[in-house]
């Protein structure tokens, strides 16, 4: 009878274990991107451009490539990316290329990088293309910090909105809302309303919050891993005013990067193929992926691209163009820089009617909330007058 016990037991733990293992990787397919997010926003795509600026001074000073990754380690003082540099000098000591070591870990080093890379150890160039990947990061960095400053006034607005309405309702409120129960004066619907939504806010409010924040979390992960993400990227690429602008800058990305590879000798193909997966948008990157099965096949990319809405035609007739002159690297350069300079002023436009906009929301809640709160005054005074 132990015997059998025991044996019902171990069978029962062998049991729960798949079910154990299966429940942290469903956990990690949900919240891995979410927390290989955190540990790469605290690495500035500038510090990246750097260390590839230090690795190439190193090896045209004549270090070796083993004891430049070795520098860049020892002066490393994040921990994601210092164990990356040393999981990267130990395949290189295995006999790995460059190459190889960057390519695997592609959530921390651009693709284009890689591609750089490989290009400069076939070629013997790798120095300079180092010094290339290097200030190719530093302006994609520059333009996602320009964007970040465009939205950074709204931002403190917004928080401030979030603030006041905060303030008001765990502090303010509560005072007025004694005075009045204790007073027996009749309230108007505008301070009822408002007091109920301060109650609400202040017994609810973190929850609510935290539920959203875990809901937001939990889509957001979920979507990426289910059909329904590829028709929501596309339509996201479609929105009145949101949507050109991410439009633009994943044109934008894609074409940069496209330039910046045919110029140092990539073939056009794995040229596009390192440029689609640059974009974050999942239907961008099937028409990338579909561009490029017509171009084995034998087509253009202008031909190709021109079957798909997302690009105007102005872009179209410019790839073209640069196809037929066997300039297409310059043609895709110039493109990338009125796309940047069109982002740019788009963006300066959203900010200066949003910037408005907001302002008023504060007044609204901020006002609404001082007017709902003096109207009951009016009555206490007359009250008091009457005694």
């Amino acid at each position: 009878m132990e015997q059998a016990a025991v044996t019902q037991d171990k069978s029962a733990d062998k049991g729960s274990a798949p079910k154990a293992n299966l429940a942290l990787t469903r956990f990690a397919s949900i919240f891995g991107p979410g927390l290989d997010w955190f540990k790469l926003a605290g690495i500035p795509r500038r510090e990246i451009a750097q260390l590839f600026k230090q690795l190439a001074v190193m090896l045209g000073a004549g270090l070796s490539l083993e004891r430049s990754l070795e520098i860049l380690i020892a002066q490393t003082s994040r921990p994601y990316l210092k164990e990356a540099l040393e999981d990267i000098l130990d395949q290189v000591r295995s006999g790995f290329s460059l190459y190889h070591a960057i390519a695997s870990h592609d959530k921390l080093f651009p693709g284009l990088a890689a591609q750089m890379i490989e290009v400069g150890e076939s070629g013997g160039v790798l120095t300079d293309m180092l010094y290339r990947a290097s200030e190719y990061i530093e302006h994609q960095y520059e333009i996602n910090q320009r964007v970040l400053t465009a939205l950074a006034y709204p931002s403190i607005v917004f928080v401030f909105a979030v603030a006041a309405v905060l303030s008001i309702s765990f502090f303010i409120m509560p005072m007025f809302t004694e005075l009045y129960a204790t007073s027996g004066v009749p309230l108007p619907a505008l301070t009822i309303l408002v007091i109920s939504s301060a109650e609400f806010i202040r017994h609810f409010g973190m929850l609510v919050l935290a539920l959203f924040l875990a809901g937001s979390f939990i889509i957001t992960g979920v979507i990426r891993k289910t059909p329904l993400a590829l028709p929501v990227h596309q339509r996201v690429l479609t929105l009145p005013i949101v949507g050109k602008t991410i439009r633009s800058r994943a044109i934008m990305q894609i074409t940069e990067t496209l330039a910046v590879l045919l110029k140092v000798g990539v073939p056009a193909l794995a040229a596009l193929e390192t440029a689609g997966k640059t974009v974050e948008n999942l239907y961008l990157q099937k028409v990338i992926k579909e561009t490029c099965l017509n171009m084995r096949a034998g087509q253009g990319i202008a031909r190709s691209l021109a079957q798909y809405r997302i690009f105007e035609e102005m872009y179209i007739r410019m790839i073209a163009a640069g196809e037929e002159s066997g300039s297409l690297a310059e043609m895709l350069d110039a493109l990338a820089t009125h796309l940047k300079k069109e982002l740019l002023h788009r963006l300066d436009g959203m900010i200066a009617l949003l910037e408005p906009a907001l302002i008023l929301v504060v007044a609204f809640l901020v006002g609404t909330t001082v007017i709902a709160t003096l109207l009951p005054m009016y009555s206490l005074m007359d009250l008091a007058g009457g005694l």
